[in-house]
This record gives C-alpha cells, sequence and structure tokens, in this order.
C-alpha cells in the first residue's frame, strides 16, 4: 500500500487541478531544456560539442566561454522552475508531505532528517580522502594549464561541465584513441554485448526501432533533450533510451549505464512481478550501474 501512494503521489486525485498545473509546468520545462539552443560567440553549438572542447582544449579563455555558454540555459528555465517548485511541493503536501523533497526521500524508506543525518556522515568520511584528491587535482590543472596553484579550483579547468567527473589529469587513462574509426552504432551494440555476456536478454527490437540514439543530423529542425535517458514505457517490453552517441570514450560509459537500466527494466518485466514493482529498490539504485 506505502509503495502504491508514493507511485501515485506524482498525480494525486484528490486535488486535479493542481495536479494538471503540475504536468503543464513539467511538459513546458522539458520543453524549454528540449529545445534550447546553445551559442558559442554567438555561433550555435551542441551539448556534444561543449562536452569536447572542455575535455580537450587548453585556452582558459575558450574553456571559460565553453563553460558559460553550458550554463546559459539556467536563466531559461529559471522563472518556470520557480513556478514548479511551488507545484511540486503543493502535490507532496496533498500526500501529507511537508515538501517535495520530503515525498522525494521517501522512496527510500527515509525521513528527511534520517537522508540529511547519512548524507553528512558520508561528507565527513569522504572528507579527508577528498581534501587530498582535490588537492593532487589543482596542482594537477595548475601544471596543465600554466598557472599558479588556485586555492579553489576554477570550474572551467575541469573537464567536466557539472564537475560530476574530473577528465584529462592522467593521460594514460585517456582511452579515446580506442574508438578513434568506430562507428556511434558500434558503442550502444558493445554495450549490450557487455549485458548479454552477464547472461542478461537481448534488448528487444523495438528498443532499437523506437529509442534516438544518435546526434540530431545538423540539416534537421527537430531538437531533442541532450541528456542521456533510458525509460521503461509501459511497464513491459517497451524499452527506449534517448542520447546522442558519438564514439569516444564518454559515450562509451554512457552508453553501458543507459543500457544498464534498459536490462534491469526487462529483469523486472516478469508474470511474477507485480507492475507496482516494476521499479529499481530505490530511485537511486540503477544510478550505481
Amino acid at each position: 500500500m506505502k509503495q502504491l501512494l508514493l507511485n501515485a503521489a506524482e498525480g494525486p486525485m484528490t486535488n486535479p487541478d493542481l495536479v494538471a498545473k503540475r504536468v503543464a509546468a513539467e511538459t513546458k520545462q522539458a520543453s524549454l531544456m528540449n529545445g534550447f539552443e546553445f551559442k558559442l560567440n554567438g555561433q550555435k553549438t551542441t551539448a556534444n560539442q561543449i562536452d569536447d572542447k572542455l575535455e580537450k582544449s587548453t585556452d582558459l579563455a575558450e574553456r571559460k566561454a565553453v563553460w558559460e555558454t553550458s550554463k546559459e540555459i539556467g536563466p531559461a528555465l529559471k522563472e518556470n522552475l520557480v513556478k514548479l517548485r511551488g507545484l511540486r511541493n503543493g502535490v507532496a503536501k496533498e500526500m501529507k508531505y511537508p515538501d517535495y523533497f520530503a515525498l522525494e526521500v521517501a522512496a527510500y524508506g527515509m525521513t528527511t532528517d534520517e537522508m540529511l543525518k547519512m548524507l553528512e556522515d558520508w561528507m565527513a568520511t569522504l572528507r579527508p580522502l577528498y581534501l587530498q584528491l582535490h588537492t593532487w587535482a589543482k596542482y594537477k590543472l595548475a601544471e596543465k594549464f600554466h598557472q599558479p596553484v588556485p586555492k579553489k579550483i576554477p570550474a572551467h579547468w575541469i573537464g567536466n561541465r557539472w564537475a560530476q567527473e574530473w577528465p584529462g589529469l592522467v593521460e594514460a587513462a585517456n582511452i579515446d584513441k580506442y574508438f578513434e574509426g568506430r562507428k556511434p552504432e558500434w558503442i550502444v551494440r558493445t554495450a549490450e554485448q557487455f549485458y548479454t555476456g552477464l547472461g542478461f536478454p537481448s534488448l528487444p527490437d523495438s528498443f532499437w526501432q523506437k529509442s534516438d540514439l544518435y546526434p540530431v543530423p545538423p540539416n534537421e529542425k527537430r531538437k531533442k533533450n541532450t541528456h542521456a535517458s533510458c525509460w521503461h514505457v509501459d511497464l513491459e517490453h517497451d524499452i527506449r533510451s534517448l542520447q546522442s552517441i558519438e564514439p569516444n570514450a564518454r559515450w562509451f560509459f554512457t552508453a553501458h549505464h543507459e543500457l544498464g537500466h534498459g536490462h534491469y527494466f526487462m529483469a523486472y518485466t516478469r508474470p511474477e512481478v507485480p507492475y507496482l514493482l516494476r521499479i529499481g529498490a530505490a530511485p537511486g539504485f540503477h544510478e550505481g550501474v
């Protein structure tokens, strides 16, 4: 029953007007994101091109301009996001949660206080290691860019626009050369082979027919979300992925991650597993793949 309520919490029919407004705002936000055009020095650029420059450029002025370009989407999203925040909190309160964060945390079987304490404990445990890694990284980056060692690492020095990863610090770890001459299709097919090699069944034919896996050709007018994802559309066999795969290490790792979602979805799709339970053990479960 608790899982049923959590699944229904995103659209509680105790307040259909609120739900309708929330759905409209979510749709608008997705449309803004999907249709946003990044521009660098007045010229249209893509998310893949931004990522490539942040990984490879050694020109700090160029890197800063590219990083700032990657953040231009923020102001475009802000107004509707503020509106959406209120609607999401309203939806949560319909389900007797104080705010949307508390509702999201409930999916982990935790209260807000429990989640925050767990995160604070993790941060305290990891801090000594992180400080050592941070110090090592800033010295390596200062050497790479021929700059004095900074107290804090400038965001545009890091080879990832969100600083989720810190590529380019160890040349021996750069494996892009192994993808030279490969086609994007090889990347995603290799990812599938990884999972079938572990004993998972192959993805259904519909995955390859209905997924949007490669960059939009320059001559096409349509736009797409640049953030990779994978979806269990009908909780049965309709599994689809949205990516913009190119033959490099970044997309090699991303394709493996996204197809991990797909193969987990397939593992849940069995007659003995109720539709209600065809999800990960927690919202973050799949992200460990």
